[in-house]
């Protein structure tokens, strides 16, 4: 799975992505809801994971898989990929 960092996180509600801090993999999961200027993120309860916010400021950034792709206008997300691959 290619990773693509990803900067306009309001775009993203409803993706699969990866959260990373200082280049290390932090979590992955469904992204619930977002703040609109792209400051932080929630990710969906999953499994042993409650729900969590990740914040821009604390140094968080978004990965997404390469062949998700977010609309520019950011109207409506249409992802390809909702899930892990395996």
């Amino acid at each position: 799975m290619a990773l693509q960092k990803h900067l306009q996180w309001d775009c993203l509600i409803g993706a699969y992505v990866e959260i990373r801090r200082n280049g290390q993999a932090v979590r992955s999961g469904v992204v619930e809801d977002v703040m609109r200027d792209s400051s932080a993120l929630w990710l969906a309860a999953d499994g042993a994971y409650e729900r969590a916010i990740f914040e821009a400021a604390d140094g968080h950034e978004v990965w997404i898989d390469a062949r998700q792709r977010a609309h520019r206008d950011c109207g409506s997300f249409n992802p390809i990929i909702l899930y892990p691959l395996p």
